[in-house]
């Protein structure tokens, strides 16, 4: 073999030499370097996890400043900890006879409340605004929410009733219930209706006295006659019984029953129970001079009534705590 030849092959050699080891090179580095990015990945993952709060409470908080004349809302969200997650705040809004600035309340993945007439909507785990609907334009009234997740709102001073969808939407509004009736102020959710309460009516003023039902089928409108009803029955105590009267009045759900010799008044709820309705009480205070003095002696009773006809009802009282000498009382209510 001459020495040209052979000098060539020692140059070919000594290329491909190279080659292979440029490529096993970076072959080796690459397949190094991949553990440590999937490693770094997994981790930067977890801390994401970690730093990741979830919502456990929202709060919201009404200010008012004086020095501008000016009411303020701050909703902030809290983690288990009470740690914040967000916070949320409205602009300042003249102040007025009614508030502007009212908390609604959270169904599922939504917190609303009402922002001087108009319902927003957060999006309760980052306090995005979803939507803003400013149909309402009520204040100072109430706010419930149904099953469905359907928004019940009344204004104070108007309007009487109206329903928003959960995205936003107004699906009714009614302005007035009629013309003699005003200053909405308490909303109640039932199976098939929505129970309004107001403060003024053609007989004047009075607190919860005039309830109006809202059908959930077409949104009709009904005004629920539900006058004071007149206990008048026996009241049997150890063994002997005398005729006493008490008043009990119904307003949507909510009951005051008073009356008889010893002065007994009690606050409460009713509430249907298959058979009627009973009437769970609470706060109840009453009067006895049985040693010549009034002392103040706190009972729970429970209510049971049963509809006998459109005039009439009967009832029986069971003292659930308090003094075992008030016994049992049954008879007749009559509207």
């Amino acid at each position: 073999m001459s020495r040209g030849k052979w000098i060539g092959i020692c140059i070919f050699l000594f290329c491909v030499g190279a080659v292979c080891g440029v490529g096993l090179y970076f072959g080796v580095s690459h397949g190094a370097a991949e553990p440590d990015t999937k490693m770094e990945l997994k981790a930067e993952t977890e801390d994401s996890e970690e730093e990741t709060k979830l919502v456990e409470t929202i709060a919201f908080e009404r200010t008012v400043d004086p020095d501008v004349s000016e009411e303020f809302a701050q909703i902030t969200a809290y983690d288990k900890d009470h740690n914040m997650v967000w916070e949320y705040g409205t602009d300042g809004y003249p102040l007025t006879e009614n508030e502007c600035l009212a908390d609604i309340g959270e169904d599922g993945d939504h917190y609303y409340f009402n922002e001087c007439g108009t319902v927003v909507a957060l999006d309760r785990n980052t306090g995005e605004v979803l939507w803003k609907n400013d149909d309402f334009v009520g204040v100072g009234g109430d706010s419930a929410i149904g099953d469905d997740g359907v928004l019940y709102l009344c204004g104070y001073q108007g309007p009487d009733f109206c329903a928003v969808d959960p995205d936003g939407t107004t699906i009714k509004r009614i302005e007035s219930f009629g013309e003699y009736y005003a200053m909405a102020h308490k909303i109640r959710c039932k199976d098939d209706h929505v129970e309004v309460s107001l403060e003024a009516g053609p007989d004047g003023w009075s607190e919860d006295g005039y309830t109006f039902s809202v059908s959930l089928d077409d949104y009709s409108v009904e005004l629920i006659d539900k006058p004071d009803m007149v206990l008048d029955g026996i009241w049997s105590t150890n063994g002997q019984s005398r005729s006493e009267q008490y008043t009990m009045e119904i307003s949507g759900e909510d009951v005051a029953f008073s009356g008889g010799a010893e002065q007994i008044t009690c606050e409460g709820t009713i509430s249907e129970n298959g058979e009627g309705y009973r009437v769970d009480t609470y706060h109840c205070t009453m009067y006895s001079n049985m040693d010549g003095k009034y002392h103040e002696v706190d009972m729970r009773l429970r209510i049971s009534l049963v509809v006998l006809d459109s005039q009439s009802l009967s009832y029986s009282i069971d003292v659930v705590s308090g003094q075992d000498y008030m016994g049992m009382y049954e008879g007749y209510l009559y509207r």
